[in-house]
């Protein structure tokens, strides 16, 4: 691997809204210990160390967020840090980061969120590695792929069927899935030869490149001007040229189109995982990582007390505490994160968050319509 070079950018200006109280403007969830030890970007930057020195490691960020990274990580190389003007998705931000961090055309990326779960920390260093070896080998779009273990509507989906000949257990990926409804993705999950979309990319840098100028010419352009007007040192351009690409997902934006073009540039490789992985993207996902194999009906406590008791018909089982003391009854299913006392009584299938002089209260079902009540209380 020595021949290779690697480097990695990391996507770290989320705002994590599903995690409110918690995530907040100026501490999102990236930047929280949620699961795991360490909190996910300190997480994200100890598995990249495995086999990559901090100075090829970047991130992609919003300014504000720069001090909180270098104080986790002390030993992140300030200049490695990049500073996304304003949040506009993901094809914006690995644009960006593309045209920002050191190397060349041959130089391999590896592009990444920073908020994932991953259960073996070398196996997924691994991986990676065999993912950028491939990338260079077969100048092609490599994607993690995740096999699927239930029917999940919050995950967009790869198709990939036919190996890729002398690919080592490559895949080749035939079509991208957006999220989709309960139904379709049990279709996916018994039809088999379909995967989770794990949001990791491995590239070449030109072939990302050549891949904006064919699906995103007007993003090229800007990421054009901003290399033009660095390597002139002309100063206070890049948020006037950032501003000017459209909000759009580097899924929606490049990949969907590569699958489907049947005059593609480049071939879309994916190499399925075998470790457990995780979008740690809500609640509910956190409850998810927390129960593990323990049954349904089970309490489960992480940190705090539980004092449940049952009179009639509903029995006062299947809650999490994450934390706090939570005094039930007739309470069921229900997920507790607090500072305080909590007396619940005849509830089922809610989310009880409390930081400092915040609470969420809301069914679990409906947890995928914060963002928008998070967003009148910060207006």
């Amino acid at each position: 691997m020595d021949s290779i070079d690697i480097r990695a950018l990391i996507m770290s200006g989320g705002r994590g809204k599903r995690f409110w109280p918690l995530s907040q403007v100026n501490l999102p969830k990236q930047f929280i210990q949620l699961y795991g030890e360490g909190t996910l970007f300190q997480q994200t930057f100890r598995r990249l160390r495995l086999f990559l020195e901090p100075e090829r490691i970047y991130t992609v960020t919003r300014g504000e967020y720069s001090g909180e990274i270098l104080a986790e990580v002390p030993e992140f190389i300030p200049e490695n840090i990049i500073v996304e003007p304003s949040a506009r998705n993901t094809a914006p931000c690995i644009g960006l980061g593309t045209i920002l961090a050191a190397g060349d055309d041959r130089t391999i990326l590896i592009n990444l969120p920073a908020d994932h779960y991953i259960s073996d920390e070398q196996l997924f260093a691994d991986t990676l590695q065999r993912a950028a070896s491939a990338a260079l080998r077969h100048d092609a779009v490599v994607t993690l792929g995740v096999p699927p273990t239930f029917p999940h509507d919050g995950y967009a989906y790869i198709h990939a069927k036919e190996p890729v000949p002398d690919g080592e257990g490559l895949l080749i990926a035939d079509r991208f899935h957006e999220k989709p409804q309960v139904p379709v993705a049990q279709s996916y999950l018994e039809q088999g030869h379909h995967y989770w979309n794990s949001g990791i990319f491995v590239w070449r840098r030109g072939v990302i490149l050549k891949l904006f100028q064919q699906y995103l010419p007007r993003h090229y352009q800007a990421l054009a001007a901003i290399r033009r007007d660095r390597d002139k040192r002309i100063a206070g351009t890049l948020h006037r040229h950032f501003q000017t690409m459209p909000e759009i997902s580097i899924d929606y934006g490049i990949m969907e189109q590569l699958s489907q073009d049947k005059e593609q540039l480049f071939s879309i490789h994916l190499l399925p995982v075998e470790f457990a992985w995780s979008d740690l993207g809500s609640w509910s996902a956190i409850e998810r990582q927390y129960r593990g194999t323990s049954p349904a009906a089970d309490n489960v406590l992480v940190r705090g007390t539980f004092s449940g008791l049952t009179s009639g018909e509903i029995p006062c089982q299947g809650n999490l505490v994450l934390r706090g003391e939570v005094h039930a009854l007739n309470t069921r299913n229900c997920t507790f994160r607090t500072e305080m006392k909590v007396a619940v009584l005849g509830a089922e299938d809610l989310l009880v968050i409390q930081d400092e002089d915040r609470l969420l209260i809301c069914r679990k079902s409906d947890e995928g319509h914060l963002g928008a009540v998070v967003d009148s209380i910060e207006q």
